[in-house]
């Protein structure tokens, strides 16, 4: 057998259980939307007996981008606001786009970046180091 899938996940448990499908459905779904709400807060998850839900780096710097794009866009969208209406819906959304990049911005781990390992194993240089042999 392959891989279950979340509708899989969701008839077998009902057809188990003997409990109508749309209830199980709920139950999971609610789950699984748990899980996420979780990861926002943490960055990992782990749900004994079932797995580890982490949170994506790079999920987040594209959200980032998103939102970046839809301020961008609302902007321009102020900028032509006719109505009252027009002027506080972009005003909305540009605040809580921002609001939203500054929480992504706040999760986002420093990406570190391994050096080059000396893998001849040679002695550097005092010139490459920076360092001063001698001289009292």
């Amino acid at each position: 057998m392959g891989r279950m899938v979340r509708d899989d996940i969701i008839q077998k448990t009902a057809d188990e259980l003997e409990l109508p499908v749309d209830v199980v459905h709920k139950v999971v779904m609610n789950q699984f939307k748990q899980i996420h709400n979780a990861t926002r807060v943490y960055s990992e998850i782990e749900v004994s007996g079932f797995g580890k839900f982490m949170q994506s780096q790079n999920k987040i710097d594209r959200r980032i981008i998103a939102m970046e794009k839809i301020i961008a866009f609302n902007e321009k969208k102020l900028e032509k606001a006719t109505t009252q209406e027009e002027t506080i819906a972009a005003t909305t959304k540009i605040e809580e786009c921002k609001a939203d990049v500054t929480f992504y911005k706040e999760r986002i781990k420093p990406r570190t970046y391994e050096t080059k390992r000396n893998i001849r194993r040679v002695e550097e240089s005092s010139s490459a180091t920076g360092e001063v042999k001698g001289g009292d």
